[in-house]
């Protein structure tokens, strides 16, 4: 468990939820699940495609996550070209 500030950043960054390489994980799974209920179920519920939005908004979380890093990559790359 993260005791501070720092060491939670740290663990989100290690976190496999957040790779660029999952980003795609969460929109096929929430496309495989919409086919799930959509056609193969045949639920008329609307309330279960909430989990789908929340797969689709970890997913855009995920892709706001790595850019923020990426221009925080290179902004620092670029303050220490200066020096």
């Amino acid at each position: 468990m993260a005791k501070s500030k720092l060491d939670h950043d740290n663990e989100m960054n290690q976190s496999v939820f957040w790779k660029k390489g999952f980003i795609p994980v969460y929109f096929i799974g929430a496309l495989l699940l919409f086919l799930l209920f959509h056609f193969y179920i045949g639920n008329d519920n609307p309330s279960i495609y909430l989990i789908i939005f929340f797969s689709i908004g970890l997913g855009m979380a995920s892709i706001m996550h790595n850019n923020k890093k990426k221009n925080a990559n290179i902004k620092d790359d670029i303050d220490k070209d200066k020096l």
